[in-house]
């Protein structure tokens, strides 16, 4: 499956247990949004779930979970207020990598940037770090204070 995610533009990572799926979407903010497997354990699906829901980090990442056929709606049986959690049955071919994907990605809505959107992003927090520098340090020369610290107004 994460060959079709590579023709269709993504870097796809995969994991083996929920609690490594988890760690890893914590430290990577620019996740779109994740895949899981129903049979995934360590721990299951539906708590792995509510672990990345609790966490502000991941509270707003889609996830569509990959149910059997005969399980998508149990599998869709979690809280109903969590409209950013679907179920689908594996995909067969490439057509339905396709349009699982849209689904998910209409659901990520305000966290879905291009790349030259978080490029821009990225230079603007970079300069706004370089302008904070550069004041803390002028103010420093011009009060003749610690440089290290910083005072408020």
């Amino acid at each position: 499956m994460a060959g079709y995610f590579d023709e269709l533009g993504f870097d796809a990572d995969t994991e083996t247990s929920g609690r490594s799926l988890a760690l890893r979407a914590f430290d990577n903010p620019d996740y779109v949004f994740a895949l899981v497997g129903a049979a995934i354990d360590r721990p299951a699906y539906r708590e792995l779930v509510q672990i990345l829901r609790n966490d502000p980090r991941t509270a707003d990442l889609p996830i569509g979970i990959l149910s059997g056929e005969a399980n998508v709606s149990a599998a869709a049986g979690w809280d109903p207020a969590d409209q950013l959690t679907v179920a689908f049955p594996p995909p067969q071919n490439r057509d339905d990598v396709v349009a699982d994907t849209q689904r998910l990605l209409k659901l990520a809505g305000r966290r879905l940037l291009s790349a030259d959107e978080r490029l821009r992003e990225a230079q603007f927090a970079l300069d706004a770090v370089a302008n904070m520098a550069a004041d803390t340090e002028q103010c420093a020369d011009n009060t003749g204070s610690n440089p290290g610290s910083t005072s408020l107004v």
